[in-house]
Formats: structure tokens, sequence, C-alpha cells
């Protein structure tokens, strides 16, 4: 009798311990979005800035809001050439020069996209010298899982300060 709970003690304890190394080694599901500029701002010209995220679980869908010094620069065009996004919300992307906003929102069809992608690339005019932050909105951004549940998949964004000469 003493034997057989001895024998199931272990069992336990082997099983629990084997769950703990499993779920200790499951590394959180995460995104990185970033912008990526092509070029040199210079007053008076254009630049372009690729947005592209990095995910290790597959999403289907993705929302953005980005803020920018409208004093500073001005977006002339948002290009979904080589996006991996398929669908587009309505009237997305756009932009508004006045309030210093883009909102990009759209998503693909199951089976997802993991993996690194251009989402989108954002053409911008350097309106005068200075430092031009663009941050993102956290608030009213987000990447959504390809798991049926609209799970939401925790990203991060360091804001980029352009140099504009």
């Amino acid at each position: 009798m003493r034997g057989k709970v001895l024998v199931r003690v272990l069992v336990i304890i082997l099983i629990l311990a084997g769950a703990t190394v499993f779920f200790r080694n499951q590394s959180p599901k995460s995104g990185v979005i970033e912008l990526i500029a092509q070029g040199k701002p210079v007053v008076g010209q254009t630049f372009e800035t690729t947005l592209t995220i990095s995910v290790d679980q597959t999403i289907n869908a993705g929302e953005f809001v980005f803020n920018f010094p409208p004093e500073l620069l001005s977006v002339k065009e948002i290009k979904k050439d080589g996006s991996f996004y398929q669908l587009w919300v309505t009237d997305s992307p756009s932009f508004s020069n006045e309030a210093g906003t883009i909102s990009l929102a759209g998503g693909l069809p199951s089976p997802g996209f993991s993996g690194t992608g251009t989402v989108a690339t954002i053409v911008f005019e350097a309106k005068k010298a200075g430092s031009a932050e663009i941050t993102l909105d956290t608030t009213k951004s987000q990447l959504l899982a390809n798991d049926g549940l609209g799970t939401i998949v925790p990203a991060r964004f360091k804001p980029v300060t352009f140099k504009l000469k």
C-alpha cells in the first residue's frame, strides 16, 4: 500500500515538473512594428518610410494610428503596393496633414500571416528643418491573431525621429 502511494506521489511530481518546464519554455507571442526610412530627409523633398511588422504568431488583421508633427512633415501618399494585406477597411489608409495623423486598417483571410512583411509605404515631405518624431497611438492600434477569437497580439513600437535638414 505504502509503495503504491509513493509511486502515485512520484508520478504527480513528475507530471507537475514536466508541465512547469513546458509552460516556462513557451515564449509569449508578440510583434514588432517598425517605420524604416529610405534615404535622408531633406527640406522641400519627399522621402519614403516603410511600415513593416514582424510577428511570431499568425495574424490576420491590424490597425495602426501614427502621429507626426504637421509643422515639420506632410504626408503626400500612402502606397499599398507590396503589402501582405489583401483587404483594406473602407477609407483606409488615410491621413490628415492638419491633425498630423496616419490611419491604416486591414488584413487578410486565413491562413493569415507570420514573419516579417510590409504593410504600406508612407511618402512624407519634409517641410522645414528640425527633429520630427513619429509615434504610434497605442490606444487605437492593434494586431489581431488569426485564432477566430480576435485575440490581441502584444506589439511594440519604438518612436522614430527624423532629422530634417
